[in-house]
């Protein structure tokens, strides 16, 4: 019994473990699979340019990026890239080109088009694989890449630009970054410090890539400025009071996010309907700008609910910064205000059993509250959500739930569907912190509260974002918002629910529609003026065969929300919907890959250096929850030898 009680205990130690560092596990920048001689010059194979081409019109960006490969050696190489890209982006298109012929690449379920992609490697054929390890980070795999021979991959994505303090940006994350390559990785990953793999390294042997971005907005609006944040001396041609065009050729300064930044004249926001009609589904996107951002004595009565992660994890800077925040925000309200506090790990107390006026007395005793408490236990997060929503009325007020935590907590489904379902009736803003917050969790806690997810990892930022965060979560601008479609059948419509307005972000809505005739659509809700109408009559909306993208985008939304319900709770129905939507939409998902394999070519004959024995069933290096399967599996081998050892003395 003890050696059975002992082997419980370790597989339970390692697994939480690797599960723990699936979080915090950096990207690799390059592998080669093939083991190569000594001699090798690094410099013989290598991404040598990258191209992005991109469209903005009004607020939807449609990006192209090609990838040059070039092997220069006498070897037939395999190779697999990992690379980061936007948390937004719908990849809906891949292609390869080899030797002038192109290969429209396929979207296939992941182990399927692994499968494909690993046969043609064996039959010597090129080909390519395009899979999603994060939401953020992909992996370009390349089979037998010719001696003396160049390999282009194309691939577009689309994505919304929604401007944030009526400042649009546009983000393409560099597709070489010291996050994914930095000296200090390489204590981490140490097959990173060879210099052929690590860019940065100081005894980089290679070529650096160079990096070209051409950029047209349309943005349907007159402009009122425009630049390149991070590359501030980048030309930008306006050639109308709606139009420019901006490029950046042959950089190799690509250390860090191509950031570009505009803002329309009178500070307005696009607003609008746009439409497109497909084969067999039609989808709209609704854009509504906000009213003007009220006056402090103009904001509508707030509620506030503070839901504090007080578990073990979050001892030192992270909760101390947390009750900084709480008693900035509560300093900075009146007394028609009122809040509440609920502190959280193995059991969640609360402050009081109502909500309270924020007068000076209670937020004194509130904060004794808190300081008195000591981090502890576990995380379950389910029942304090349940037990804010409770205390709402809801009656003319702004009511809005923040939650302070490392996401190293137990977040049910239901408590993301909770969320979703009551945002007609609360607001919910995450507030992420500590060195290992569990980045995934947050942003499900966001995406579920369409809010922003702020994520720190030190004290010094979490301080500065707290300030921003502030400032965000104490300006509602439009509350009780309800929106409807009159002659206007509509369904699969995202969000189902729509939270109160802050900043000066937009209200967007978009879906499915069946008929749109004479329809129109209307938002009302609460503003400072008093009651807020607005109405979009669809005859008036732009209907045109360029708004395809909108299919895209949908789709993308939703396999986000059926990703983060899949991350919360696991289950086999949630993967099937991410499979179906991706293979119906052509979307490069966490579940279906693009695979493209020339078959025109004849076997290879060319010199190639073989693969390692181990290597033959794997394409890539293994996951993190990959080497949690191998790891524990070796233990219950040994469980089960030791185990029959046991009995047979």
């Amino acid at each position: 019994m003890k050696l059975n009680i002992l082997y419980l205990a370790v597989l339970i130690f390692i697994g939480n473990n690797l599960f723990a560092q699936e979080e915090t596990t950096e990207s690799p920048y390059f592998q080669v699979e093939n083991e190569l001689p000594k001699d090798f010059d690094p410099s013989s194979f290598a991404l040598i340019n990258s191209n992005v081409s991109v469209q903005v019109s009004g607020i939807i960006a449609e990006i192209t990026v090609e990838q040059e490969y070039t092997n220069n050696s006498d070897l037939t190489l395999n190779t697999n890239y990992v690379f980061p890209g936007s948390s937004q982006s719908a990849i809906y298109y891949m292609e390869m080109e080899l030797n002038g012929r192109v290969i429209k690449a396929k979207i296939k379920e992941k182990e399927e088009a692994k499968e494909i992609f690993e046969t043609a490697k064996k039959e010597g054929k090129s080909a390519s694989l395009l899979t999603q390890h994060r939401p953020n980070v992909f992996q370009m795999s390349l089979a037998n890449i010719k001696p003396k021979s160049t390999v282009f991959v194309r691939f577009k994505y689309t994505e919304t630009l929604i401007p944030n303090k009526k400042t649009y940006e546009f983000v393409f994350p560099t597709l070489v970054g010291p996050r994914y390559a930095t000296i200090e990785m390489a204590a981490k990953d140490s097959w990173v410090k060879n210099p052929f793999t690590n860019k940065d390294a100081a005894n980089y042997q290679g070529n650096k890539p160079t990096f070209s971005l051409d950029l047209k907005l349309n943005a349907g609006m007159p402009i009122k400025q425009a630049s390149w944040f991070s590359h501030p001396n980048a030309n930008v041609l306006y050639l109308s009071e709606s139009k420019l065009e901006s490029s950046i050729i042959n950089s190799k300064n690509t250390i860090g996010d191509f950031i570009f930044r505009y803002q329309l004249a009178g500070d307005e926001i696009a607003t609008g309907l746009l439409l497109y009609e497909g084969e067999e589904e039609n989808f709209f996107l609704c854009t509504i700008q906000p009213p003007a951002r009220p006056t402090q004595t103009s904001i509508p009565p707030r509620d506030y609910i503070f839901i504090v992660d007080i578990s073990g994890s979050m001892n030192g800077f992270p909760i101390e910064v947390s009750k900084k925040l709480i008693n900035s925000i509560l300093r900075g309200l009146n007394e028609k205000d009122r809040f509440n506090i609920l502190l959280f790990a193995g059991s969640s107390e609360q402050f009081k059993t109502v909500l309270v006026p924020a007068t000076s007395s209670y937020i004194n005793e509130a904060m004794n509250f808190i300081n008195n408490q000591e981090g502890y236990g576990g995380t379950e997060i389910l029942p304090a959500i349940e037990r804010s929503l409770k205390m709402m009325d809801d009656n003319g007020r702004s009511s809005t739930v923040i939650i302070a935590t490392d996401g190293l907590v137990t977040v049910e489904r239901e408590a993301i569907a909770l969320i979703e379902d009551n945002l007609g009736k609360a607001n919910f803003f995450p507030f992420g912190i500590g060195q290992s917050s569990n980045r995934y969790i947050i942003e499900a806690l966001a995406n579920a509260g369409m809010s922003e997810a702020f994520i720190c990892s030190t004290e010094d930022e979490a301080l500065k974002k707290a300030a921003e965060f502030k400032e965000m979560v104490t300006n509602p601008i439009l509350t009780d918002i309800k929106v409807k479609f009159n002659g206007m059948k509509t369904y699969d419509v995202l969000p189902k629910n729509v939270p109160d307005l802050f900043g000066d972000k937009p209200l967007v809505v978009f879906g499915k529609y069946k008929s749109a005739t004479d329809g129109k659509i209307i938002v009302r809700g609460q503003n400072a003026d008093g009651k807020f109408n607005k109405e979009f009559n669809t005859s008036e909306g732009i209907q045109s065969p360029e708004n395809g993208a909108l299919k895209y985008l949908w789709a993308r939304q939703k396999i986000k929300m059926l990703s983060d319900y899949n991350r919360a709770e696991p289950t086999g129905k949630l993967k099937d919907e991410i499979i179906e939507l991706g293979l119906n939409y052509n979307l490069l998902t966490e579940f279906t890959s693009f695979v493209a394999v020339d078959d025109s070519q004849d076997q290879a004959t060319e010199k190639s250096v073989p693969l390692p024995a181990v290597s033959d069933s794997s394409g890539a290096v293994p996951e993190p929850h990959e080497w949690t399967l191998i790891i524990v599996g070796l233990f219950l081998l040994s469980f089960l030898i030791v185990s029959r050892l046991n009995v047979s003395k």
